[in-house]
């Protein structure tokens, strides 16, 4: 007989969008501190070297026995990647719970064109899912954040923290801004990657309206001293 003491661990997909020159290699390198999960990547990743594959372990540091291992995946930004990207969307969101993180550039208006098309078939594949049993949508759970990264080139920055937001809104995402390079905001991300996990897991019933996040870097409801991970 298990123990009750020992840990509900869970696993997640988490599938970085973003198109070239972002910076979504240096936000997740940062965020992962460069853990790299060759030695134990999904079999329906490992056939392709354009999709590079880390992982790391969260765990609520407030009493609760949830162990999160969340597996990113940076997909490439370039054009003629794409159909690849969208095949690795469809099978991920689909397979199991999935966190969706799609980056773009405060100082490149253009770098939002193409995570449209994604989110906007994310977005009815949330529709679908939102039809489905409570058990089917339990299955094939997702969530995701539209990240502003490089907010450290105040100078060079076109998009606002208000039109960002509208963005997200539109897509039914969450909002968050960081600046990768140096390191603004990125220790904050780790518990909205906690507290997407959390919303995926509660039942539909609790789950309340998050479409836009709540603010500038809103949907994060516990301080940074109630997470811990295991790198």
């Amino acid at each position: 007989m298990s123990s009750t003491n020992e840990p509900e661990r869970v696993q997640v997909r988490c599938i970085l969008l973003g198109g070239s020159a972002v910076g979504k290699s240096t936000f997740l390198k940062k965020l992962t501190n460069a853990t790299s999960a060759n030695n134990t990547t999904d079999a329906d990743y490992s056939m392709t070297s354009r999709i590079e594959v880390h992982s790391k372990s969260y765990v609520p540091g407030n009493g609760s026995r949830l162990q999160v291992e969340v597996c990113f995946l940076d997909t490439p930004g370039r054009a003629p990647y794409q159909v690849l990207v969208e095949g690795v969307c469809k099978r991920a969101t689909t397979a199991g719970k999935c966190l969706i993180v799609a980056l773009f550039d405060v100082t490149n208006r253009a770098s939002m064109a193409p995570l449209e098309g994604l989110l906007t078939w994310l977005n009815k594949q949330q529709q679908s899912n939102s039809g489905k049993t409570s058990a089917a949508a339990a299955t094939a759970a997702t969530e995701g954040v539209l990240v502003a990264n490089k907010i450290d080139l105040v100078d060079k920055r076109i998009v606002s923290p208000s039109e960002g937001q509208q963005k997200a809104k539109m897509f039914k995402l969450r909002y968050f801004e960081c600046s990768a390079l140096n390191d603004i905001a990125m220790a904050d991300f780790d518990q909205l990657i906690l507290d997407m996990v959390q919303t995926m897991l509660a039942p539909p019933a609790d789950i309340a309206e998050r479409s836009g996040g709540g603010g500038q870097n809103g949907g994060v409801p516990a301080p940074m001293s109630q997470l811990k991970s295991i790198d």
